[in-house]
């Protein structure tokens, strides 16, 4: 895939091993409890052994103060975070991306994997060089055509969802990875 794409809220096998043979380069585990799509180190544990290609994220930026990123490594086999920029001081080594509710000003912090922006507006007024930026999903691939013809180095945020039964699922995000992997 020429576009950088992660895929958020991984909640099954069938998102992991979908997402990965579409070629994204990270897929996000939620480990917070009380989130939609929480998986627990036992779930992951028996997902991660049947994927490969992609990096796995541990999605914490809704812990807030709660994130322990030593515990969570430990638990997860995973030492890579989405945080939020108020989580930066907890992380002491190893690369994470960084979740933005609003944008600020980030060129202070290195080894970040990539930017989550809330929109592609705040692409005009964010700039991270040599970090990637990352936006929702857009909703249609002309959305997508027009996005990339004027950021062509932003990538996308894709969402996992819960499967209506085991290994029965839609993906949303099929027509926009489709045209992406088609891009070259």
């Amino acid at each position: 895939m020429t576009t950088p794409v992660y895929a958020t809220r991984i909640t099954s096998l069938s998102d992991a091993r979908y997402f990965s043979g579409m070629g994204v380069q990270w897929l996000g585990i939620q480990t917070d409890p009380t989130a939609p799509g929480y998986m627990t180190a036992e779930q992951f544990r028996q997902i991660a052994g049947w994927v490969n290609g992609p990096q796995f994220i541990l999605e914490v930026f809704t812990l807030g103060d709660r994130f322990d990123p030593i515990a969570l490594s430990q638990e997860y086999g995973v030492d890579q975070f989405c945080i939020t920029p108020s989580q930066i001081n907890k992380v002491s080594s190893g690369k994470f991306g960084l979740h933005l509710d609003h944008p600020e000003d980030v060129k202070h912090v290195t080894d970040i994997l990539f930017v989550i922006l809330p929109s592609p507006a705040e692409l005009n007024s964010t700039t991270t060089p040599g970090v990637t930026r990352l936006i929702p999903g857009p909703s249609s691939v002309q959305e997508a055509v027009e996005i990339l013809g004027e950021h062509p180095d932003v990538g996308f945020v894709v969402k996992g969802s819960p499967e209506e039964a085991v290994g029965i699922k839609e993906y949303e995000s099929m027509d926009l990875l489709e045209f992406l992997d088609e891009e070259d």
